[in-house]
């Protein structure tokens, strides 16, 4: 059989999660020995071996894509995400070259794209979607949801799609620290634990008004925020406006490197989820760093937070006071802390990245 070359691309900056993720897993390839670049739509360079920076807008980059991928020596070109910046280099340059393709979808672009700029721009973006499926040799859908909604017997058949969750990164929290002293958190606090960039559309304000209600019940709790963005003074406002801004801290943008800390510094770690295809269609980072963290985590019944998580630590999706309520029984109930610490190791030792980059490589064995 031909050696496994990979050339993957992510039209994201170097440390957006889904480009995080495709890192770690060109790392668990390069351990395998096979050669593996990763094409990134980010201006600022970077020091890691085999990573190509495409600097400028996103079309001068998707240009510079194409012309860098007639000169590749890989065999299967990887896209990451089925965008028209990745995508259609990839597919034109594969023809050209005669390469085989692979797509990963971990979120559905469609309901995203609708979402955030209309229907019209949707329709654009679910045509490009399907049509970078469609002509992928190989597709990977991190979601049971995407799999359900891409899914087509005949190419099910001989293996063309195939269920990849992200993989857990447990090294990333190897040698994290509490710094809860640094933060300003006492020993009687509990801290409930939020990251994500803080856009218009963000879930955070579901986790303000679980803060709220739980403070009814438990003059305790505190939630800290990790991240920034467009909507940070809305959210802050939002704050003031259910009066628990005394018991919030927002960051704002904090250190890559020093994510794990401020997660191995809480007690509990929040997914809220708001009921939409878009949650339904993700497999969030952040939820797999709190598994890797081995945290306390509750969220709402949907999607991924479904498919990792016990019963008993979900609650109703897009429901602040559920989720609060979810809060306060799980501080109450010290078998609920052990079952969801007990899962989290379950999960590591099951679908720690090394295994999800075994299944990977299996998806581009079977393509060449």
């Amino acid at each position: 059989m031909e050696k496994i070359k990979v050339s993957a691309f992510c039209g994201f900056h170097y440390n957006a999660a889904t480009t995080l993720q495709i890192r770690y897993i060109k790392r668990e390839f390069e351990k395998m020995g096979i050669p593996f670049k990763l094409y990134i739509f980010d201006n600022k360079k970077t020091k890691e071996k085999n990573v190509v920076s495409c600097k400028g807008n996103k079309i001068k980059a998707s240009f510079s894509l194409f012309k860098k991928l007639l000169k590749d020596d890989s065999n299967i070109f990887w896209i990451i995400k089925a965008s028209p910046y990745t995508g259609f280099p990839a597919l034109f340059a594969s023809f050209l070259k005669r390469k085989k393709t692979c797509v990963l979808i971990d979120d559905y672009e469609k309901a995203i794209t609708t979402k955030r700029h209309g229907r019209l721009q949707g329709f654009v973006m679910g045509f490009i979607e399907k049509f970078v499926i469609k002509k992928s040799d190989g597709v990977i859908c991190a979601s049971k949801f995407l799999y359900k909604k891409f899914f087509d017997k005949k190419k099910r058949k001989n293996g063309k799609y195939k269920l990849i969750p992200f993989g857990i990164p447990t090294e990333r929290f190897k040698n994290a620290k509490n710094i809860r002293k640094e933060l300003g958190y006492l020993k009687k606090d509990k801290v409930l634990f939020y990251i994500g960039s803080l856009t218009k559309d963000a879930d955070v304000d579901l986790a303000i008004e679980a803060l709220a209600h739980g403070l009814k019940k438990n003059k305790n709790l505190k939630l800290l925020v990790v991240g920034g963005g467009e909507a940070l003074e809305k959210f802050k406002n939002y704050a003031k406006e259910k009066n628990v801004s005394k018991n919030v801290k927002f960051t704002n943008w904090i250190n890559f490197e020093e994510v794990p800390n401020y997660i191995f510094s809480s007690d509990i770690c929040l997914m809220p989820m708001k009921n939409m295809e878009i949650d339904e269609g993700r497999c969030p980072m952040k939820l797999l760093e709190y598994i890797a963290a081995e945290k306390i985590i509750i969220g709402g019944s949907i999607g991924m937070v479904k498919y990792f998580l016990p019963k008993k630590l979900l609650c109703k999706p897009e429901d602040g006071k559920a989720l609060g309520n979810k809060i306060i029984e799980v501080l109450q109930n010290k078998e609920l802390q052990r079952l969801s610490i007990k899962n989290c190791k379950e999960w590591k030792k099951k679908h720690d990245l090394k295994n999800a980059s075994k299944e990977y490589y299996e998806v581009m064995k079977n393509l060449i």
